[in-house]
């Protein structure tokens, strides 16, 4: 199969961590954690007096008022408004909220005239209350269109709020493909809607990118840099691939379900040095898909190509570029045919398309040159050997040596360095620039 003919480099990746918590509930690998802490600067959002948050607990009726107002920054003159719920009393602590709300006219209650403070406000609740009030154009939908979500008909009372929510990137799928509009929000999840709203606003931005505040993988031996979504996780890393699974995959991730994900990524060597020869190769590949697109791209002025297609029960989405090296990275995505679909085709592009290739930063040339300092040290060569990321290439082997044993003679393709190596004293007695084993 086309797609298993890399010879491919380990990649070892070291996590990249850049920030502090301000609540002691609320650590960095928090999957709010940017919004909390970009709300609390703004004073938009507070914490406990026991310096908590609380990101996990659930939010009621009145209290996501009082968010809701605290992000919109209206004020109306409430003293003529009158409360006409049956189970508000005049001396509760979000009376003046719930005014506010009723004037701004994005408070309401139930059929029976409750308002119902201390329910658990959830998702479709919340939308609406969030688009009403903020004042956002919220796009109606067309009569007999297809359903929001798997569990979000088009025609249901909430459906435009979830509908929008979506297209601006505001919310996202359950882990089992569903929306679940009656589910209860948490603290976290609500910072996180009004986050994402705001940001888009500041930046004015049509939607918010979920790869923002991805965590960073950083492999400088290589000179690349690529994010990560929060629930896909490296499963397996060896000589030959890094995969990365999304969380509710099996045991053994290869085998693709209706709503999990992998993605291989790759580096190898670019061995014909022609793109247009590699594009008909690809769409050889391509014949043998159905619903296939195959287009160029470009990432920071590198080029590559995409090709995206259905294999029976699951898809595929490849990125392969061409780096200045004359290496290629390849990111070889499979994703199931369930509910999150979509969303997961999208992290495989987002995690691909995220790479950086660091032409400087010291990567390859710290570790030569620290191999460089354990020249003639015994005990240390199958360390220095081993410090290079990718498998050496013997080019010559000298069974006689210098007297004390044969020495062979590797070469780094990335370090473009020769490497003369000692086996009896475990050392290494030089370092060349270029491919050669004249010493």
């Amino acid at each position: 199969m086309f797609r298993n003919f890399l010879i491919a480099l380990v990649l070892t990746f070291t996590f990249v961590g850049v920030s502090f918590a301000q609540y002691i509930d609320v650590f960095d690998n928090h999957t709010n954690f940017e919004a909390i802490n970009y709300l609390s600067e703004k004073k938009i959002i507070q914490g406990y007096e026991d310096k908590s948050f609380k990101p996990d607990q659930k939010v009621t009726r009145s209290e996501a008022v009082k968010m809701i107002l605290g992000v919109v920054n209206r004020q109306a003159d409430v003293n003529a408004v009158k409360l006409n719920f049956n189970d508000i009393t005049a001396d509760a602590w979000y009376v003046p909220y719930l005014k506010q709300g009723v004037k701004l006219m994005f408070v309401d209650g139930y059929e029976d005239k409750s308002f119902r403070p201390n329910n658990f406000v959830n998702k479709a609740e919340f939308l609406k209350m969030f688009f009403s009030a903020s004042g956002h154009p919220v796009s109606s939908i067309a009569a007999r269109s297809a359903n929001i979500y798997a569990d979000v008909p088009a025609n249901l009372w909430f459906s435009v709020y979830v509908n929008q929510a979506k297209n601006m990137k505001l919310v996202s799928l359950e882990s089992d493909g569903r929306f679940h509009a009656d589910w209860a929000l948490t603290r976290g999840q609500i910072a996180e809607i009004i986050y994402r709203y705001l940001y888009i606003k500041e930046k004015k931005l049509p939607m918010f990118d979920p790869s923002l505040n991805w965590n960073v993988y950083d492999q400088a031996s290589l000179f690349l840099k690529m994010k990560y979504a929060d629930d896909m996780k490296i499963v397996k890393t060896g000589l030959m691939e890094t995969v990365f699974a999304s969380s509710n995959s099996l045991a053994n991730f290869e085998r693709i379900l209706p709503d999990s994900a992998y993605l291989q990524v790759k580096i190898s060597d670019n061995f014909e040095h022609d793109k247009y020869k590699f594009y008909d190769n690809l769409n050889n590949y391509a014949k043998t898909l159905s619903d296939v697109k195959l287009r160029e791209i470009n990432k920071n002025g590198i080029s590559g190509f995409l090709i995206n297609g259905s294999v029976g029960q699951y898809s595929i989405l490849d990125v392969y570029f061409f780096l200045p090296n004359n290496k290629m990275i390849s990111f070889m995505g499979s994703y199931g045919h369930g509910f999150l679909q979509e969303e997961l085709k999208e992290k495989i592009y987002l995690m691909a398309t995220s790479f950086e290739f660091q032409a400087s930063g010291g990567g390859i040339e710290k570790i030569v040159s620290d191999a460089r300092e354990k020249i003639w040290v015994e005990g240390a060569g199958k360390k220095v050997l081993e410090s290079f990321p990718e498998k050496l290439l013997i080019i010559e082997t000298d069974s006689i040596g210098t007297g004390s044993g044969p020495v062979d003679y590797y070469y780094s393709s990335l370090g473009n360095v020769s490497i003369k190596y000692q086996r009896s004293n475990d050392m290494v007695l030089g370092i060349k620039e270029g491919k050669t084993s004249t010493f």
